[in-house]
Order: C-alpha cells, then structure tokens, then sequence
C-alpha cells in the first residue's frame, strides 16, 4: 500500500518535472527512468551469473550433477530420453 502511495507520487513528479526535457514527453521520460534501471541490471547480470551450474558456486555438487542431467536430457521430463539435438 504504501509502496503503491510512494510510486505514484514519484512517478507524477518525474512526468511532470521532466515534461518537454530534451524535448520529450513527461511520460516517455517515465519509460525511460523505469526502464533504465531493468535493461542496465540485464547486463550486469549477463556477466555476472555462471554460463552453467557447474560454474554455479552456490549450488552444491549434488544440485550441480541433478541440474546438469536434467539441462542433458531430450525430451525434458522423460526419463531416459535421449540427448538434446544441440549437444
């Protein structure tokens, strides 16, 4: 409720402080600065996690061998299925 009180009034204040900045609209500029943050936070992630659960620290190496033989395994799900074709 509260967090739902607070954006509101930021928001407001973002569309109507920014109106007509560098000649765009209150509310593209609300895009922008709600947006910005989820796309920059993309690609810090895309450096930042493992390619893989066997480069994952966190796991442990049960989980790592559970994962890697459900991420191997064609069609998902299925016992003894066979390999995925990209593999």
């Amino acid at each position: 409720l509260v967090g739902n009180a607070l954006g509101s009034v930021l928001s407001g204040l973002i569309m109507s402080s920014l109106d007509e900045a560098l000649g765009m609209a209150g509310w593209r500029w609300l895009f922008v600065t709600q947006g910005f943050p989820a796309v920059a936070l993309g690609f810090v992630m895309l450096f930042l996690l493992p390619g893989s659960p066997q480069r994952a620290r966190w796991l442990s190496s049960s989980e790592r061998a559970e994962l890697h033989a459900v991420l191997h395994t064609w069609p998902p799900g299925q016992d003894g299925g066979k390999p995925h074709p990209s593999r």
